[in-house]
């Protein structure tokens, strides 16, 4: 294989990584409407409310629904996306057609005591009786806006652990989520990049130089690369 063709291949992956990292929040969505349950305004409101507020202090409020749990326990279907999007601070998950949700936190917030079982079942119950009444984007408005007053009223406790990540050299996550959507985009940029590598090198391989001037090699003097009898054109295409 070419060296040179297969490092082009690599720094284009890195490249499509890199750029799909660096997206801004809006495009990321802070609110990962999977469900359907909101307006498009709501949607587009919250996520530059939340982008501008991860900006702020490198926290992160994600709303994630989904139609179904599929027979996932609450708490598994919770943990599992939380976990996957690697969340630095606090995750709505809903399951629409199971009519359940629920909140989760992460450990800096719990230790530090501003999200207890009763704060976040006082902001659940307020979001669940809006969405009874089918107002789901009132309910998801009112349930982010607790949460973020929440972060508001310890802003000071935030900014002094934001500064003290700075100074570790440890970096702050601001909206740098990648759903689902942009790691396929990667998946298929870079399968596309190392197909065009692979058939590049395979040309090389099989088909090799021209022929030296003057016409054919002489009898007994063998094939030049890719030039064997009986194989190349005709045949199935290399992938």
């Amino acid at each position: 294989m070419n060296v040179g063709l297969f490092r082009l291949g690599i720094a284009a992956i890195v490249f499509a990584a890199t750029a799909a990292a660096a997206l801004p929040a809006s495009a990321a969505q802070f609110v990962q409407d999977g469900a359907g349950m909101f307006s498009a305004a709501a949607v587009a409101q919250l996520d530059e409310r939340l982008s501008a507020f991860n900006a702020q202090t490198g926290k992160e409020i994600v709303v994630v629904t989904t139609l179904s749990l599929n027979g996932a326990t609450l708490q598994s279907a919770a943990d599992s996306a939380f976990s996957q999007q690697g969340i630095n601070g606090v995750l709505i998950f809903i399951a629409r057609n199971d009519r359940r949700d629920m909140i989760v936190p992460d450990r800096a917030g719990v230790q530090a005591g501003w999200f207890t079982s009763d704060v976040l079942a006082q902001i659940r119950t307020t979001m669940e009786d809006q969405f009874k009444a089918e107002d789901y984007d009132s309910g998801i408005t009112g349930a982010t806006n607790s949460i973020l007053q929440i972060y508001r009223d310890h802003l000071g406790s935030l900014q002094q652990s934001r500064n003290g990540y700075v100074a570790q050299g440890r970096p702050i996550a601001q909206g740098v989520h990648i759903s689902m959507f942009w790691w396929i985009v990667i998946f298929v940029v870079g399968w596309l990049v190392l197909r065009a590598v692979m058939r590049a090198a395979t040309a090389q391989r099989y088909y090799g130089n021209a022929p030296p001037p003057g016409g054919a090699p002489p009898a007994g003097a063998g094939y030049g690369a890719g030039y064997g009898p009986g194989y190349g054109y005709g045949g199935p295409a290399y992938v």
